[in-house]
Order: C-alpha cells, then sequence, then structure tokens
C-alpha cells in the first residue's frame, strides 16, 4: 500500500511538473500573461524542474486555447532523483502511467484525467482567474533557443499586488512566442522548452473530461479503485459522471 501511495504522489508530482505550474496545477494567471500575442497554440513541452529535494525532468503534449489549457503526459517520458524506483511499473500496473491534466480558463478546478482507469478527479483550486496584471518587460539580450532567434526578455507581473518575475526567450521568427520560459520560486526552479509548435485552431472538447469516464471526488477514492481493479485484475467501471 506504501509503495502504491508513493507512485500516486510520483505520478500527481510529474503531472504538475509537465503543466511547469510552481506551486500550482496548470498555467494560472501569472502564465496566461506571457501568451496573450499567441492564445492558442500546440506544442510539445519539455520542463525541467530542479528543488532541495533534487531533480526532475518531463516531456509533454501541450494544447492552449485563451486560458485553457491541457497536457497529456506518460510516465515513461518522465525522469529524475525525486521519482520513486519502481514507479513507472508499479504505475503502470495499476493504470496511473498516463495522465491528462486540464486547466479550464475559469481557473476554479484543475481536472486530472488517468484514461486507463477512464476516470477522473476535479480538484478545486485555490482562487479563479484574476484580473489582468502590470506587465514589464525588460529586454536583457539575444540568444538562439532550438534554432529559433530569441529576444531575451526579464519579465515582471504584478498581479494582485504580488510580483512574479520570468526569464523569457521570445522567437521573433514565431510570432514573438516564449518559447523558452525560467521560473525562480523558493529554491526550486523550473525551466520550459516549447518545440513542434503550431498556431493551428484546438478542439474545445479538449478542455473537458470525456462524459463516460467516472468522476470520484477525491484521488484517495480513486487510488482506492486503482488499487481493487489491479488485484482484481481489471479497472474500475466507468460509469457517466454527476
Amino acid at each position: 500500500m506504501k509503495k502504491s501511495i508513493s507512485v500516486l504522489f510520483a505520478v500527481l508530482f510529474c503531472g504538475v511538473t509537465a503543466l511547469a505550474q510552481v506551486g500550482g496545477g496548470g498555467f494560472d494567471s501569472t502564465l496566461d500573461q506571457l501568451f496573450e500575442k499567441t492564445p492558442v497554440f500546440t506544442a510539445t513541452l519539455q520542463t525541467a524542474m530542479t528543488g532541495p529535494n533534487g531533480s526532475m525532468s518531463a516531456s509533454t503534449r501541450m494544447y492552449y486555447d485563451h486560458g485553457n489549457s491541457r497536457s497529456e503526459m506518460n510516465m515513461a517520458d518522465v525522469s529524475g532523483s525525486t521519482l520513486p524506483p519502481n514507479a513507472l511499473k508499479q504505475a503502470q500496473a495499476m493504470g496511473l502511467d498516463k495522465v491528462v491534466t486540464i486547466a479550464p480558463s475559469s481557473k476554479t478546478n484543475i481536472f486530472m484525467i488517468y484514461p486507463n482507469l477512464r476516470a477522473y478527479i476535479s480538484n478545486p483550486t485555490l482562487s479563479g482567474a484574476q484580473s489582468p496584471g502590470n506587465l514589464k518587460v525588460t529586454k536583457i539580450g539575444s540568444e538562439t533557443v532550438d534554432g529559433h532567434p530569441c529576444v531575451k526578455n526579464q519579465v515582471v507581473l504584478n498581479l494582485g499586488g504580488q510580483p512574479h518575475q520570468f526569464t523569457v526567450w521570445n522567437a521573433s521568427d514565431l510570432q514573438n512566442f516564449p518559447i523558452q520560459i525560467n521560473i525562480t520560486d523558493q529554491g526550486t526552479s523550473a525551466t520550459m522548452i516549447f518545440r513542434n509548435i503550431s498556431f493551428a485552431g484546438v478542439s474545445t472538447s479538449q478542455f473537458q473530461p470525456p462524459s463516460s469516464y467516472k468522476r470520484y471526488d477525491n484521488i484517495q477514492e480513486l487510488m482506492q479503485a486503482a488499487i481493487i481493479g489491479h488485484v482484481g485484475g481489471g479497472t474500475p467501471a466507468a460509469t457517466p459522471a454527476q
């Protein structure tokens, strides 16, 4: 049981890391501000995170549309010293190795979807979407990132009276898209690099959990169902969400 629980928290942590939101569950109002000029895109997001407890890196598929964000993560694409031994094998056995994280533009809740279990949970957030803050951008250099010429900027966003600071590399050949973002907060550093970027439209269905998937009230309930499903040689029965 203890090993299974450690795998669960590893999966959740990886989902958060893949979304590159330090201390949160998805793109919040702070990061949304960085995509005002390119509000619709899909991309491969590579995130490297280091902190007091070690490091972790993840590759995910990212969908974004005017504040709605979706990240698709496979634990096979996650590595790092903070990942428990045999975490991938345990997660695969329990159907927890693939997770889709959806943060609607309302910012009132985060959906954690487990396709292999045909189930999801809805986590309430501490606050909803906030009014646009005061954004200050200062050019600090010019660099090339992944073959793209970029303007390196220091970005300070004052949101709700609290400053948030980023280092952002805006690609001049991709509509000034923030192709690389670095965030440092309370001893933890996260660097995000976007690749395979497309500005084509994204279907609105990408930002809602499937109606045929079973909804759980909390992660403990889903975890228990996953354990029972594994022991019984199956997965939790899927019923429409209420």
